[in-house]
């Protein structure tokens, strides 16, 4: 990720499609903790170094995110829950065909 050092899961799983179970022992679902990401911080980072990484990181999730399909399945569920009960019902449609329709709309 534009020159920083970052993976999936602990170091000691490296190579492992397993979920991280440090996340899991947290509580948090198996989907979750696989989209985790783990950052390595010694004390020879310099503040700038942080500071690179945080203005780089949101560019570097929304990319991913675009690249994800349960990402973009999970934010059209989440659109087709927050809108008014009856209005999917009153055009026929039900929260099924909704998700179908968001999801063919994302590229």
């Amino acid at each position: 990720m534009q020159g920083i050092a970052v993976s999936t899961g602990s170091a000691c799983s490296s190579g492992s499609l397993e979920p991280s179970p440090v996340i899991r022992a947290l509580g948090r679902d198996d989907e979750l903790a696989r989209g985790s990401i783990r950052f390595s911080f010694g004390k020879d980072n310099t503040d700038e170094e942080v500071d690179y990484v945080l203005e780089v990181l949101p560019r570097a999730v929304e990319n991913l995110r675009k690249l994800s399909p349960l990402y973009q399945r999970a934010m059209a569920e989440r659109a087709c829950a927050t809108e008014p009960a009856n209005e999917g019902k009153a055009k026929g449609k039900s929260q099924k065909s909704k998700v179908r329709t968001r999801l063919a709309g994302v590229n």
